[in-house]
């Protein structure tokens, strides 16, 4: 997402342009055929926006700001268990053969099916043009603060505060995080999805390299496999307990324990590379080419 570089409050207004496309193009595939890339569009797009709505508070319509944001929080609720159902049907079809634990692959397909059905009506009942509107008026208050000098130099320092506070933050919950506390894990997923989105909003500003774009993919993907498997594991035990199954199959029992192992052997994994992954994403280099640009 690279450009010619601009001011802060441009850059904002830029960013803010180019989600809003994204979100409106993806909630409308999903309103038609909630399929699992529009979802998974839908909630990029919503990270991404509610990142940028976080800086947004102050400078701008921060009433608006802070509804909007709690729109988009909701409409990100809505869509949160379907994605999962989505993502561990994908998973199962990886681990198994096609005629291993039928039970339970029907049961999540009708689960999903089941979750496709219950979001149509909220997702109809979202305000999105009311929505559009308050994103042009914000849009449009950011271009106009960007003709104040003074307001531009103080907010470029700001931003880089900013996307610095989201990094540490992330560092804080990864240095924090235990291979046997899943939980922990999670918390530095979240945080370093908002490090990563808060940069998506800042990026014409603070332009990052084609390897820091690689190594934010990269750690995001297995932040990710952690968390899918924390909770392809908890839709099992849920599985068993829908079917009133207190004693499942030797076949499951070894499926069950296989992806516990491949958890904790994850969470491992992410404790043995926490420093370099750390050290990976720092973006001081994006400060030093913003400021010599």
């Amino acid at each position: 997402m690279m450009r010619q570089k601009t001011g802060p409050y441009e850059t904002l207004a830029w960013s803010l342009q180019i989600f809003w496309k994204e979100y409106h193009f993806a909630i409308a595939d999903c309103r038609k055929n909630p399929k699992a890339r529009p979802v998974h569009q839908m909630r990029t797009a919503l990270r991404r926006l509610t990142a940028l709505l976080d800086i947004l508070i102050e400078p701008a319509c921060s009433s608006e700001t802070r509804k909007l944001r709690r729109q988009f929080k909701y409409a990100l609720k809505l869509v949160h268990n379907l994605r999962d159902f989505q993502t561990q049907e994908k998973i199962l079809q990886q681990k198994l053969k096609p005629t291993e634990l039928p039970e339970l692959k029907s049961w999540l397909k009708t689960s999903r099916k089941t979750e496709q059905r219950k979001i149509r009506g909220p997702l109809n009942e979202v305000p999105v043009n009311r929505q559009g509107r308050k994103i042009l008026a914000i849009g449009e208050t950011l271009v106009r603060m960007s003709e104040n000098a003074q307001l531009e130099k103080k907010m470029r320092g700001k931003l880089e505060q900013i996307l610095l506070s989201r990094f540490e933050a992330f560092e804080t919950c990864a240095q924090q995080a235990r291979a046997a506390v899943p939980d922990t894990l999670h918390k530095a997923r979240i945080a370093f999805k908002k490090y990563r989105y808060t940069w998506d909003s800042l990026e014409p500003f603070f332009p990052r390299s084609e390897n820091m774009d690689i190594n934010l993919k990269s750690i995001q993907n297995f932040l990710g496999d952690i968390q899918d498997g924390v909770v392809l594991n908890t839709l099992l035990f849920k599985f068993l307990v829908d079917q009133k199954n207190s004693c499942p199959d030797l076949n499951f029992r070894r499926f069950l324990r296989n992806c516990e192992e491949q958890q904790e052997e994850c969470g491992r994994d992410f404790e043995a590379r926490r420093k370099h992954l750390i050290r990976s994403v720092h973006p001081g280099a994006a400060f030093t080419r913003q400021k010599a640009a």
